[in-house]
């Protein structure tokens, strides 16, 4: 897990810059797990998302993926990420084992994730509790 957590780091927002998100996202992929069964769409046209967008939504989805790998025990995730003209929807699913969700109690992560969320003018909808996975639904503008 912490050899993980390091390879996830490594990947930096310069991939997104330098390639594409879709670019950068399937390299992140390719650092989780094999056991992770992992089902991932994106459908963007990223030529209308500010590289300011690109970059907070691939740190949303680095601290989703870090969170799934260390602390869920998940056998399978799914990614949906598509646009609707200028909103971006991201939906991350997995079937590990869940945790509650307590009243002003978050950890960094999630601490983290939020912050970039509401940096974005996004709104964030995360579902979890034990025995049934987690979900994170995130909409956020494009500009």
């Amino acid at each position: 897990i912490d050899d993980l957590g390091s390879l996830i780091n490594n990947i930096s927002v310069k991939q997104v810059e330098e390639h594409s998100l879709d670019y950068a996202l399937s390299k992140l992929i390719g650092y989780l797990p094999e056991s992770l069964n992992v089902n991932s769409s994106v459908d963007l046209n990223e030529e209308d998302i500010s590289p300011f967008v690109k970059a907070q939504l691939f740190r949303i989805i680095q601290e989703v993926f870090n969170n799934v790998s260390k602390y869920s025990d998940a056998s399978s995730l799914k990614m949906d990420l598509n646009q609707d003209g200028s909103i971006l929807n991201l939906l991350i699913e997995d079937d590990g084992k869940g945790f509650e969700l307590e009243k002003g109690k978050k950890g960094n992560g999630l601490k983290n994730i939020s912050h970039r969320v509401n940096k974005s003018n996004g709104l964030i909808d995360i579902y979890s509790a034990i025995g049934e996975g987690t979900r994170v639904n995130v909409k956020m503008p494009t500009a």
